[in-house]
């Protein structure tokens, strides 16, 4: 919340600057960095498939910047939407990556081009809410359940074992 959404994204910048492991995901309400030292162009690990002779490049997970949820009130004056908005912005463009392309030159591919539906950083606005203040309402709650189903997967060992292999985005009504 406000000054901590600060801070948590700005470990999330650290992290990818330093190449390390993402986080599964930030939720910032009422606050973000204001301020992000763009992110070193980061090696694109490509793969060439031997059935069809083609090469791929994707991401690797230490490649990935951690997804963040930026939350703001329509009426809030210390964290506007407009604040909100320009740093959620700042974030998608902070990160762009190296892309190995057959012929082995390296050119920059900007993350919105590469992965248009899935940028590291989206957006909440709860609408009618006039104060700076943690989340209170069931759109906010709403929001920040659908973020985490969407970023924080984890494997679970106990629930394979029964036989149930992933739960997708969706499968409970969404």
């Amino acid at each position: 919340f406000s000054a901590g959404a600060t801070l948590a994204m700005q470990i999330c910048a650290e992290r990818a600057k330093k190449n390390q492991l993402p986080l599964g995901g930030v939720i910032c309400v009422a606050g973000g960095a204001r301020e992000i030292t763009p992110v070193p162009v980061l090696p694109v690990h490509t793969h060439t498939h031997a059935s069809t002779s083609t090469s791929t490049s994707t991401p690797t997970s230490m490649n990935m910047p951690t997804p963040v949820l930026i939350m703001a009130g329509s009426h809030d004056e210390q964290f506007t939407p407009s604040d909100a908005k320009e740093i959620m912005n700042m974030y998608n463009d902070a990160y762009a990556y190296a892309n190995t392309n057959t012929s082995g030159t390296n050119e920059n591919v900007n993350r919105k081009q590469q992965q248009q539906d899935n940028k590291p950083a989206s957006l909440f606005i709860a609408q009618g809410k006039k104060t700076h203040c943690m989340i209170n309402s069931q759109e906010e709650t709403k929001a920040v359940m659908e973020f985490c189903a969407d970023h924080m997967v984890r494997r679970m060992v106990a629930m394979e074992e029964q036989g149930i292999h992933e739960l997708s985005p969706g499968v409970f009504g969404r």
